[in-house]
């Protein structure tokens, strides 16, 4: 038996039984640690799936932090499910530019974060072309809105740059993508 308690902390919380015959609450290294008739739990291929799901999202994203003399940079992305449609990244562009992104696909969930996986793909390529923030997302929404326009799914968007040299920035907010 097994019983699957989700929350914002972890993924699964598992309760296995022990060879005292309580339950201890575990995740996967249930299975490592505990072998024979005492270990009343498998993770199933779905519970598998969502955690590498999870893993490769969560590997998409920057690290935290970002130093950048003049700058205070910092990004934190907590999905409500094991997967999500937000999305924040830095994209080193060219010239010495760099490109900061925050956005959120509608819904959440496995779909949500594939729509997200292939915005994110979109644009580190768009962005590493010559372009203003307004063109860069104008093409990226012209590729992207062909693909969602049946689906009812959309993306709310910012993207700024910064010239490092100068400080400048630019940005520019699309509502829907």
């Amino acid at each position: 038996r097994r019983l699957v308690v989700r929350n914002s902390d972890r993924l699964n919380a598992v309760f296995v039984a022990d060879d005292t015959g309580g339950l201890e609450a575990e995740g996967p290294a249930a299975l490592a640690r505990l072998r024979g008739p005492f270990a009343l739990c498998a993770w199933d291929s779905q519970d598998r799936s969502l955690l590498l799901a999870r893993d490769i999202q969560k590997s998409l994203l920057p690290p935290g932090e970002l130093t950048l003399p003049g700058f205070d940079i910092y990004g934190l992305s907590r999905s409500c499910d094991e997967t999500g449609g937000d999305y924040f990244d830095y994209i080193r562009v060219r010239d010495g530019h760099l490109g900061l992104v925050v956005g959120d696909v509608s819904g959440h969930g496995t779909d949500a974060a594939l729509i997200m996986t292939s915005a994110r793909a979109l644009l580190r390529m768009r962005a590493a072309q010559c372009g203003t923030p307004a063109q860069i997302l104008n093409e990226m929404n012209r590729h992207f809105s062909q693909d969602l326009q049946t689906t009812g799914i959309f993306m709310t968007l910012f993207f700024m740059r910064i010239l490092e040299q100068t400080g400048t920035l630019q940005w520019v907010r699309a509502g829907h993508l």
